[in-house]
């Protein structure tokens, strides 16, 4: 079981190993009556002590989120339990009552780790260009000219699928990559962020199975935990997720999207060879499922390029496809969602603009210049 512990956090690592089994079993990652690992194997694998995981699980069976029985391990308490011990809590006053309260917001991965103390040179855990190697000077002018050359764009809403040149552009640049595509398939988006959830929101509802790579992109885990999916994670090597282990997945329980960062993986840099990428394809055509392919550092290589992307291969229409340029605070994403996979879907493009607008009613003119 991986968790993400920080050694550096105010908060006890029994408590961060206790929050974080407590949000599984919540969003149902962990399922009732799921055995969990004893605690020796847990202490082991976290490399922390044995007192530390006792606590957290002492912790997690006081809430009445766990039972342990001697002699067979830990396991999820069934949810029957959960309420009754839940309303036996209740019954006594306590100063804590509002830890007692269910919420729907698991607890953000990507905050957890951007709570880290950043490094004086560089922060680490976030993709950015020195501000040294920004040409800020030249983009203030590019800036000032444009706004002189067309004042509507501080004063008035962009267009909601963004600037029609910039998306036309955008078309060029995906030619590049051999993915056939025209500008009213390309929606402008702040970040690849923002693209991942406008698919889970379009696609992915309570209970509907999503694959994850592991180790994976912490803010895809929040995305999808925010829609109800039961997650399951396919390990990565040196080639990529391992589509030996999703295939048998798939044989007793097919996914409904598959997330993949095949190009310079976040967070092992690891890129998913030609022939993996293409096993990917064929296996998610078998099972019918989506594939979510995150694109957003393939442009950043030395040397020989990396293969390209899934979404070149993908004649039928089975790949989502955000991609992502940024210059830190201007920053620009762009997604194609294949009109056939929408069509499949009994959908139209309308609908994922809908989930668009849920949250964004027009895109920002001034990045898109």
């Amino acid at each position: 079981m991986h968790i993400n512990l920080d050694r550096h956090s105010g908060v006890t690592l029994a408590e961060q190993i206790r929050t974080s089994i407590a949000d599984r079993i919540q969003s149902g990652l962990l399922q009732e009556g799921e055995k969990l690992p004893s605690v020796r194997s847990l202490s082991r694998f976290l490399e922390v002590s044995l007192m530390t995981v006792f606590h957290a699980y002492e912790m997690l069976e006081q809430e009445g989120l766990i039972c342990r029985f001697q002699g067979k391990g830990t396991f999820v308490q069934e949810k029957s339990a959960r309420r009754a011990n839940a309303g036996l809590r209740m019954e006594k006053p306590t100063t804590d009552w509002q830890h007692s309260v269910a919420d729907y917001l698991p607890r953000a991965q990507y905050w957890r780790m951007m709570q880290t103390p950043p490094f004086e040179a560089a922060k680490l855990s976030m993709a950015a260009l020195h501000t040294s190697l920004i040409p800020s000077e030249w983009i203030s002018k590019q800036l000032f000219q444009s706004a002189l050359e067309d004042s509507t764009m501080l004063t008035e809403y962009g267009p909601v699928q963004g600037d029609i040149k910039l998306r036309e552009a955008v078309v060029t640049y995906f030619q590049e990559k051999k993915i056939a595509i025209t500008p009213d398939e390309v929606l402008i988006l702040s970040c690849s962020q923002q693209g991942i959830d406008i698919v889970a929101s379009t696609f992915v509802g309570p209970g509907d199975i999503v694959v994850l790579e592991e180790p994976v992109y912490p803010c895809a885990i929040d995305v999808f935990r925010k829609r109800g999916a039961t997650i399951f994670t396919i390990p990565v090597d040196a080639e990529g997720m391992r589509v030996d282990r999703l295939a048998a997945l798939c044989d007793s329980r097919p996914p409904k999207l598959i997330y993949t960062n095949p190009t310079y993986q976040n967070p092992t840099g690891t890129v998913m060879s030609a022939p993996r990428r293409a096993q990917l394809l064929e296996l998610a055509q078998s099972y019918h499922s989506i594939i979510l392919e995150d694109d957003a550092t393939s442009d950043i290589y030395f040397g020989s390029p990396p293969p390209p992307p899934i979404k070149s291969m993908d004649v039928p229409g089975h790949v989502c496809f955000p991609n992502q340029q940024q210059y830190q605070h201007f920053r620009i994403s762009f997604s194609y969602l294949d009109e056939q996979l929408l069509e499949q879907s009994v959908i139209s493009l309308c609908h994922l603009l809908h989930a668009f607008l849920r949250t964004h009613r027009h895109s920002n003119q001034i990045i898109q210049m």
